[in-house]
């Protein structure tokens, strides 16, 4: 039995385009690159997401990433694709610029893929836009901290009402006047 069987050029883009599917079949943004970092290409959800629908292969290679990502973000994704393409998968939680991508936040895991050798072939750049969940996240911080201040208010008027009786009480006690009017 043969271990190490010769392909014909039929089965590799057979192969190719099986992979291709599967790849615009997820519902992620999933980015290609060299072992130098430098961008292959981008699935069907990618393209989508940020705007490249009917740009050529080659447009896709000259495509700038990095103009769609807020800058305080930019030092953080150069270490973290510095360390995917020295063989360590990262993630990271990125901000796009307005107007680049159909959401704003994302969660993105660095993926290096090794040959059977071990070797770097590429990095996966899969990304899941989380701009719903951060929206809903800020709402409910939002509502929480509204709940705590209300809460801490009436917990403090209440207090308040306590002090009073106290005052009202002990002024009570030591006020011969309101004794009497009290008939003690």
């Amino acid at each position: 039995m043969n271990n190490n069987p010769v392909k014909t050029e039929e089965e590799l883009l057979e192969r190719n385009d099986r992979y291709q599917a599967l790849a615009d079949a997820a519902p992620l943004c999933i980015k290609w690159f060299d072992t130098k970092g430098n961008l292959i290409s981008v699935n069907k959800h990618g393209r989508e997401e940020h705007f490249l629908t009917g740009k050529t292969e080659e447009e896709i290679k000259n495509w700038q990433y990095m103009n769609c990502i807020e800058k305080n973000c930019h030092e953080e994704l150069k270490t973290k694709m510095k360390l995917t393409l020295e063989g360590k998968e990262q993630t990271i939680l990125l901000e796009h610029v307005p107007g680049t991508s159909t959401g704003h936040w994302c969660f993105s895991n660095l993926v290096p893929v090794k040959d059977q050798s071990g070797q770097l072939k590429y990095v996966l750049f899969i990304s899941r836009d989380i701009t719903a969940e951060r929206e809903a996240d800020e709402l409910r911080n939002k509502a929480i901290a509204e709940l705590t201040k209300f809460k801490e208010s009436a917990v403090g008027r209440e207090l308040k009402m306590v002090e009073l009786k106290k005052s009202l009480k002990m002024a009570q006690d030591e006020s011969p006047e309101l004794k009497k009017e009290q008939g003690t």
